[in-house]
């Protein structure tokens, strides 16, 4: 049935609830139950959190779950062999017609989800697990699985990059679905911005250091690592291609080295870029096309990729590739240039639009969470040595983003054309997402023009207080 969430820890309190059952005091019972639930609310928790992140389902889950919150107390660790009149109570006594209330609104309420359409939509499926010989029948527990994986409590998660865009909004995502997760990034802690609030979080450590410097004492007890850190900018590729290598390149050897030799990790999943391709034999891109990269950048990820490709055929390291074009979002990096192009126009400076007719494929920073959460979740022998593309599979030239942002930002600014950056000429963008949707069940939610909307509402909240590095106007795509 998969991996199940295991609560050996609660053994003592299970015990104590046989004893009560003996009696038959039903009031007592009940009394003392409310304590067990009490430990065991997480597994509530997970569940809602679960549905909220993927589902966005929240309202109807909610009411299936809380409507037996009172009654939730164990979810065992597989199923077992208790049968309808179970080892609990007699069927005659008040506690058994209890217990047997209880089976059938577990069974009646886990039918209504599973037939739920949107439920079927996400992926998510509810079944009774019935208890291991010795437990009481009233123990019934519900089971929830997104696309074949197991809810699991206590997993750990690292995370290189933790402090940037996208390592930030993972880290959240994972907290709130109830993992525990060590953030690795260069960044001093207080000025870790994009992680201000998961820095108290209980279920999260921060280690301050270098990728350079990562041991493999760092990688143990973790279950996946997500390489996410890297030197992110094209355009500082250009002017420090040896430092640019050094962090994607280097860089991602030692978090292969230092998973090698750590041992027990499920998943090292790379952060791949469509700038590994830059100017396609074919549109839209799948997972087959060959790495053609145009510029310091593409060559960086490409050689980080092939590192990853090297270390699994070598020495077995299950390496994942998921590769994006152009992420947005709040909390985006100032130097992406739809950011850029937003500040810009919301400060009335012109849009400055290098080259033009090259193509983006344009994705939501929520949608790409979502895409790397679920490669975690999903069974390691279905994932490891696969390559996904994450997007929207839409291409958009550089010049039709421009006036987006400018219509978007509301502003009548002039749209000034220069010259294309090196190799950037003739560069086109669109993913083929085919593969992500059949193995994970992921579709991006979120068009681009509405992603471009939600970042532009974002950066207008940052007017009146503009960030130091930017300084308008700005050139670039």
């Amino acid at each position: 049935m998969g991996r199940t969430v295991q609560l050996h820890q609660q053994e003592a309190l299970l015990q104590q609830v046989r004893a009560l059952q003996q009696s038959e005091a039903l009031s007592e019972y009940r009394q003392r139950r409310v304590v067990v639930e009490h430990r065991l609310a997480r597994l509530v928790q997970l569940g809602i959190r679960q549905s909220r992140y993927f589902g966005r389902i929240k309202t109807r889950f909610q009411l299936y779950l809380a409507a037996t919150v009172a009654n939730l107390t164990l979810v065992a660790a597989k199923a077992g062999t208790t049968g309808e009149t179970g080892h609990g109570p007699s069927a005659g006594s008040a506690l058994g017609r209890w217990h047997g209330q209880l089976r059938r609104q577990y069974r009646d309420r886990v039918a209504r989800a599973n037939s739920d359409p949107h439920f079927a939509r996400v992926g998510i499926t509810a079944q009774i697990i019935l208890p291991n010989k010795g437990f009481p029948s009233e123990f019934l527990g519900w089971s929830l699985k997104l696309q074949g994986a197991e809810l699991t409590a206590g997993e750990r998660i690292l995370i290189t990059g933790a402090a940037g865009f996208a390592g930030s909004r993972l880290t959240e995502a994972l907290l709130n679905l109830g993992y525990s997760v060590t953030g690795l990034d260069v960044a001093a802690p207080n000025h870790a911005e994009a992680l201000r609030r998961q820095l108290s979080h209980l279920d999260f450590r921060y280690l301050w250091k270098s990728i350079q410097d990562i041991q493999p004492g760092d990688v143990a007890g973790h279950s996946v690592v997500a390489h996410l850190a890297a030197q992110p900018d094209t355009p500082l590729a250009f002017e420090s291609p040896r430092y640019t290598v050094m962090q994607n390149v280097a860089g991602t050897v030692e978090v292969l080295e230092a998973v090698r030799r750590a041992g027990g990790v499920s998943k090292v999943i790379f952060a791949g870029s469509g700038n590994e391709v830059g100017r396609p034999d074919y549109i839209p891109m799948d997972e087959d096309h060959p790495l053609t990269p145009h510029n310091p950048y593409g060559f960086s990820k490409a050689a980080g990729e092939l590192a990853m490709w090297a270390w699994y055929r070598a020495y077995g390291v299950p390496a994942v590739i998921l590769s994006t074009g152009v992420v947005v979002g709040p909390g985006m990096r100032r130097e992406v240039f739809i950011f850029k192009w937003l500040w810009n126009a919301l400060n009335g400076h012109p849009i400055v639009v290098e080259g033009g007719q090259q193509t983006r494929d344009v994705t939501f920073i929520d949608d790409v969470a979502e895409a790397w959460v679920r490669v975690i979740q999903a069974p390691p022998d279905v994932v490891a040595g696969q390559k996904f593309y994450v997007g929207c599979g839409e291409e958009i030239t550089v010049e039709d983003l421009a006036v987006m942002c400018r219509n978007t930002a509301g502003a009548d600014v002039p749209i000034e054309y220069v010259d294309y950056r090196p190799g950037e000429e003739g560069q086109r963008e669109a993913f083929s997402t085919d593969k992500a949707r059949r193995v994970l069940g992921y579709s991006a939610r979120t068009s681009a023009s509405e992603a471009i909307r939600l970042t532009a509402d974002w950066a207008r909240t940052l007017v009146e207080t503009p960030p130091g590095e930017v300084e308008p106007p700005v050139p670039s795509p």
